[in-house]
């Protein structure tokens, strides 16, 4: 019960403080010219890369 609560608080915490400097980072690295295109193929990289996480490590573990 504390490994989920943990779980839980560690998410949260992960969430407010260091999971918002992939979306800054892209947002301040690209020239104004191609800010957006850039920032939008960032976001889609990080989507198409959670789903694969999401989708491909309970089998890995299962597996196991």
């Amino acid at each position: 019960m504390a490994v989920i609560a943990f779980s839980y608080i560690f998410t949260g915490i992960y969430g407010l403080t260091w999971a918002p400097t992939a979306w800054i980072y892209a947002a301040e690295v690209f020239p104004l010219k191609y800010r957006a295109k850039g920032v939008g193929v960032s976001a889609a990289t990080n989507w198409i890369f959670n789903f694969a996480l999401a989708y491909f490590v309970a089998p890995a573990f299962h597996n196991i």
